[in-house]
């Protein structure tokens, strides 16, 4: 069974786009025991107190996910991609130190947070060229945290540099507070 299928199919006969949303990092909330599908992805997950995530900053991730978009577009009939704010976890701490050090090793003259927000970078530009290459009237959107200076500082997600073009073609942040909120009022 199918579920997007019948999405897709039912929508279209009421004239309604379908985007897939996707979390690029996160694999889960609680930690999960080997399965299988991540024997070949054993270096590049993080087990953190918040959940299990993919390591931004692993060679083999920065291509997994595009993949993953790439599969989703060519099996299914979607108006466009969508990604949510699950970037960096705020708990990372020094769980990608060892590819951070690597970089250094190698010449890498970025501190620490200038490279995570980089490896976000490069992850959305190559998901918005995927998308790209099934069709200029593709879509590929991004929900980060509504705050932007915790996106940027915490969750390493430079909306500034996605706003300017060349990463996305819309910027939908996640807005869970209202009029009346002392910290960020809307």
């Amino acid at each position: 069974f199918d579920v997007l299928s019948v999405v897709i199919s039912v929508a279209k006969r009421y004239d309604i786009d379908v985007h897939a949303w996707v979390n690029p990092y996160r694999i889960s909330t609680s930690e999960l025991t080997a399965t299988g599908w991540d024997k070949d992805y054993t270096d590049s997950i993080m087990y953190l107190p918040s959940g299990v995530y993919f390591n931004p900053a692993d060679t083999k991730v920065q291509k997994l996910i595009p993949s993953g978009v790439q599969e989703l577009l060519e099996n299914y009939d979607l108006k466009g991609i969508h990604i949510d704010d699950y970037f960096y976890p705020e708990d990372i701490g020094e769980a990608d130190s060892t590819l951070y050090k690597a970089y250094k090793k190698s010449g890498g003259k970025k501190d620490l947070a200038s490279w995570r927000r980089e490896n976000v970078n490069s992850l959305v530009s190559a998901i918005y060229l995927k998308v790209k290459s099934f069709g200029e009237d593709k879509i590929f959107s991004v929900s980060p945290a509504g705050n932007i200076d915790k996106s940027y500082n915490q969750l390493y997600a430079d909306v500034y540099s996605w706003c300017k073009g060349g990463y996305c073609d819309m910027i939908l942040p996640q807005i869970y507070f209202g009029f009346e909120n002392s910290a960020l009022p809307f």
